[in-house]
């Protein structure tokens, strides 16, 4: 037989506990913040390491369901030198 652990979200929605869902989906915001400023502080004392560093980051929107939505949406080019 196999078990899989539920996750608390997960438990909260099956036990129908609103009061818990609504605590841990609260939190998820405050945590996401906290994980992403550890991970760029981490990211940024790395690369002012590394020696003669370039990139150059490309985004755009695109979607094959609306084909359409490129010609709206925003679309940028960074360099970081």
């Amino acid at each position: 037989m196999l078990f899989l652990a539920l996750s608390a979200i997960e438990y909260a929605v099956k036990q129908r506990r609103i009061d818990f869902l609504s605590i841990l989906i609260g939190a998820i915001p405050g945590a996401k913040n906290t994980n992403f400023n550890m991970f760029k502080d981490m990211l940024i004392n790395s690369l002012e390491t590394l020696p003669n560093l370039s990139m150059e980051i490309n985004f755009h929107c695109d979607s094959s369901f609306i084909p359409f939505v490129k010609s709206f949406t925003p679309s940028d080019t960074y360099k970081v030198i």
